[in-house]
C-alpha cells in the first residue's frame, strides 16, 4: 500500500499525462492494489498524451502506413539545420523537455517540479525507419499533493527501433516496432515509501502516433497532441 498520498501522485500524474515524449505519454503506475500499467518507453513518452493520439495504441491506424512505406517520405520533409529536416541524427534538448513536462505536471500539482537528464538521441532516417538511444536518460519529477511530498523517476537504457510515414509536410506517422533492447523503469516515493512495478509486469506495447515538426535553422521542434493536451521537446543536431 502506497497510502492517501502515493495515489494521488499516481492519479495526478495520469491526469497530467506525466507518465511521460520523443516521440510524449503513457499511463505509469497503480493505485493501491499493485496492479500497473506498462513503463512508458522512449516512443511513448514523446508520443503518447495520457495515452492519446493518432492511430491506436495496437499498431492500427496510422502506424500501418509508417510501417509499410518503405522510404519515408523525404521529399516533403522541410529544411532545417541538418539540411534535410526531420531526416538526420538528433539529441533532445534536455532543458526544453523538462520545461515542457514540468508545465504539464504543475496544471495537476501546483508546484511541481521536472529535471531531466542523460541523453535520448534520435537518428531519423530517410528509409522510413528510425532509431531512439536512451543514454541513462532519467526524468525526475518531485511535488506535493495531498499533504505528502513524492519523487516520481521514470529511466530509459537502450535501443529502440520503428518506422515513420510523412502525413503532410510537417506532420509525421511514427510507430515503435522493437522495444527488446530498451530498459525501462519507474518508482515513486510518497510518504518514506517506495513503489516499483515488477520488472515482469512491465512489458511495453508498440504505440503509434503523430509528431508535428517545425524545422528551423539550428533546432527541431516535435509536437504531439492528444486528449491530454500537447507537448513539445526541441532536438538539436548530433554530431
Amino acid at each position: 500500500m502506497l497510502g492517501a498520498g502515493a495515489r494521488g501522485v499516481t492519479g495526478a500524474a495520469r491526469a497530467a499525462g506525466t507518465a511521460i515524449a520523443l516521440l510524449s505519454i503513457a499511463a505509469l503506475a497503480s493505485a493501491c492494489d499493485g496492479s500497473s500499467a506498462p513503463t512508458p518507453s522512449p516512443t511513448d513518452t514523446l508520443l503518447a498524451i495520457d495515452g492519446a493520439g493518432a492511430g491506436g495504441s495496437d499498431g492500427s491506424g496510422a502506424g500501418e502506413g509508417a510501417a509499410s512505406s518503405g522510404e519515408g517520405s523525404a521529399s516533403s520533409s522541410q529544411l532545417g539545420a541538418a539540411g534535410t529536416c526531420p531526416v538526420g541524427r538528433w539529441v533532445m534538448d534536455n532543458e526544453s523537455w523538462a520545461a515542457a513536462l514540468g508545465e504539464m505536471m504543475r496544471a495537476e500539482i501546483p508546484g511541481a517540479e521536472v529535471h531531466v537528464t542523460g541523453e535520448l538521441w534520435l537518428d531519423w532516417n530517410r528509409d522510413g525507419t528510425y532509431v531512439i538511444t536512451a543514454r541513462s536518460s532519467e526524468y525526475v519529477m518531485t511535488g506535493s499533493t495531498d499533504g505528502s511530498s513524492f519523487v516520481q523517476t521514470i529511466s530509459h537504457d537502450g535501443v529502440e527501433t520503428g518506422a515513420w510515414a510523412a502525413a503532410s509536410a510537417s506532420a509525421y506517422d511514427l510507430v515503435a516496432q522493437d522495444q527488446a533492447q530498451m530498459a525501462s523503469a519507474v518508482s515513486i516515493t510518497a510518504g518514506g515509501v517506495t513503489y516499483a512495478p515488477d520488472p515482469s509486469e512491465l512489458a511495453p506495447e508498440a504505440w503509434t502516433g503523430r509528431l508535428e515538426v517545425v524545422c528551423g535553422p539550428e533546432v527541431m521542434t516535435t509536437t504531439a497532441t492528444g486528449d491530454g493536451g500537447s507537448l513539445s521537446a526541441d532536438f538539436l543536431p548530433r554530431g
